[in-house]
């Protein structure tokens, strides 16, 4: 397929979801994805749109310390052509791998569509990354290149490997080469091949907080056209402002600051600030005239402790949020100020956004929405392994969706498990907020409690409060690990007694006792920490301080201190046994 048929392809596929966006039924049956095999997102598709918009904002960075630089649709395609060509002088080519740890500045953008006009790899990294972090990208990612701001250079002075280095920023280290350089490159770009739609783009490390972080895989296809889903989710348009609450190095980051908005031809606001103001992010939403609004149930649950009735929103249409369900009572004050509804939405690193409440449909309470249109989403229950009205979400790989990753790269035993059936795949390890639906109903998911047959795995579902950063640095709801006992309020739903040798032994019980045992009596209480952590090794159980009566004694130390930075680091302190549990909803 030629670049120009390419296009075409793209561009019926995306019209046709803006036209369709407030017709979830027709979407949903008729859309199909484009048939790429030739394909490169930044010259096929935004050196396009760069050419028929050129003075539309293609984005915009507005900080807290009274800086605002916006680019056009033609200033940024110039300037990723001058990165591209001056990157391709350095050295860069098809293929190598390029460690991306910027910050939300400018250059973060222009680096990227250049690595995708040359057909480089890129892996992003978040900026809160420790050395030892990067050793182990460095190596495992085969990094021949490392784009990074003047600030986070001395990270890499352990670092090990032979690999350019590009700093951003002024004072350059030693040893690092000036991306101010770039300014002097040719502004016209000429690819030295042609792009194949399956040739790898990018490569993301998982958070690792249940195990060492998975390196996903993702093609010049997957994730530039996948996203197209994501766009439908959000409800952008053409010309539209988005804001998006996002850190960079995750995936969440491309997904709405990247692809989703540029593949609607709008663009994208970010809101810089050193410490988050909630006063300041309402103020900037009125004064940028933003369209559409995602962000994290963080930020949310913070925005609403400040005066949402003083923003102008007389042009915000659409607002979502994707990370965790949000509380109820987050979406009804929302609504009660802005008269708009938040709407939830799923998807993870391994794909694009997959489930999801769409612009102009009927909510239902406590739900993330129903499938996308192009993602075959069916349920295998967790005991049989065979598609049923519940269990866990799974993707058929009969009909595959672009959005899905390669592979775990890398790791082929993680991938194996990954595709462990002949139809159908689990899109990543079981989320911890996963939901259900039967193909015969409105197909709508929400979460359910624990089943009351027994499951080869713990059915503990626990959530707790959101951590202390903001945003969270990821999309996916997969469990993590408890780094410390629980020191905020944690509720969930115990377990139904299950068969023997269900239950995973303990220093306090013994297998098979169908829920862990507690200290003292041994009964069951119903609101303790489910956690497998070292208080809860040594014999006792956590109640939560909001249930913990006045005579009740503080839990045992776990005898070592836990930082804050290793909590941030760590992502949401829960359970490393949190496993899904599903069921069918009108």
């Amino acid at each position: 397929m030629s670049d120009a048929a390419s296009t075409a392809a793209f561009r019926a596929a995306r019209d046709f979801l803006i036209q369709h966006r407030d017709d979830y039924a027709t979407a949903r049956r008729d859309f199909s994805w484009p048939e790429l095999t030739e394909f490169n997102w930044a010259l096929d598709w935004f050196d396009v749109l760069a050419a028929e918009n050129p003075d539309r904002v293609a984005l915009r960075v507005v900080g807290d310390d009274g800086s605002d630089e916006a680019l056009t649709y033609a200033q940024m395609s110039a300037r990723s052509s001058q990165a591209a060509n001056w990157l391709r002088g350095l050295g860069v080519r098809r293929g190598d791998r390029i460690l991306l740890m910027l910050g939300n500045v400018v250059p973060l953008w222009e680096v990227m569509l250049a690595a995708i006009k040359l057909g480089a790899v890129i892996i992003p990294a978040s900026t809160l990354l420790a050395p030892a972090d990067l050793v182990d990208r460095v190596e495992r990612g085969e990094t021949r290149h490392v784009i990074t701001d003047t600030d986070q250079a001395p990270k890499f002075a352990g670092v090990p490997g032979d690999y350019t280095r590009i700093a951003v920023g002024d004072e350059t280290p030693e040893g690092w080469t000036s991306y101010a350089g770039s300014r002097d490159a040719l502004e016209t770009f000429e690819a030295d091949a042609v792009t194949k739609a399956g040739d790898p783009l990018l490569m993301y490390f998982t958070s690792g907080t249940t195990s060492k972080p998975k390196l996903v895989g993702h093609t010049h296809a997957s994730y530039p056209a996948g996203h197209l889903s994501t766009m439908y989710w959000i409800g952008i348009q053409p010309g539209d402002v988005h804001l998006n609450i996002s850190s960079p190095g995750w995936a969440k980051h491309a997904w709405s600051n990247l692809f989703a908005p540029w593949n609607a031809g709008a663009t994208i606001l970010i809101v810089n600030q050193g410490r988050f103001n909630a006063a300041h992010l309402l103020k900037t939403i009125g004064d940028c005239r933003v369209s559409t609004f995602c962000a994290p149930p963080t930020v949310w649950r913070m925005l609403i402790q400040a005066d949402l009735s003083g923003a102008d929103t007389s042009k915000l249409r659409e607002c979502v949020a994707a990370g965790e369900p949000l509380n109820p009572e987050v979406i009804e004050q929302v609504s009660r100020a802005w008269n708009i509804t938040i709407r939830d939405g799923f998807g993870q690193t391994e794909t694009t956004a997959q489930i999801g409440n769409t612009p102009g449909q009927e909510l239902k309470p406590g739900s993330m929405g129903r499938p996308l249109p192009g993602y075959p989403v069916v349920l295998v229950e967790p005991v049989s392994g065979q598609p049923g009205t519940a269990g866990e979400i799974c993707l058929d790989l009969s009909d595959k969706p672009p959005g899905l990753m390669t592979a775990y790269l890398g790791d082929p035993d993680k991938d194996a498990e990954a595709n462990a059936a002949a139809t159908t795949t689990p899109a990543t390890s079981p989320p911890s907020t996963t939901t259900a639906t039967s193909p015969t109903s409105a197909g709508r998911m929400t979460s359910s409690r624990p089943p009351t047959t027994g499951s080869p795995r713990s059915s503990w579902r626990a959530c707790c409060s959101s951590t202390s950063r903001w945003p969270r640095p990821r999309s996916s709801r997969r469990p993590t690990r408890c780094v410390s006992p629980c020191r905020r309020p944690t509720w969930f739903s115990p377990p139904a007694p299950r068969p023997a040798g269900n239950w995973p032994p303990t220093s306090s019980g013994s297998a098979g006792s169908g829920s862990p045992p507690t200290s003292g009596s041994g009964a069951s209480s119903s609101r303790t920490c489910p956690r497998r952590c070292r208080a809860r090794s040594a014999g006792s159980s956590y109640v939560p301080r909001r249930t913990r009566p006045a005579t009740a004694a503080a839990p045992p130390s776990s005898g070592k201190r836990i930082s804050n930075n290793t909590r941030a680091r760590a992502g949401l302190r829960i359970s490393s046994e949190v496993i899904p549990t599903l069921r069918t909803v009108g």
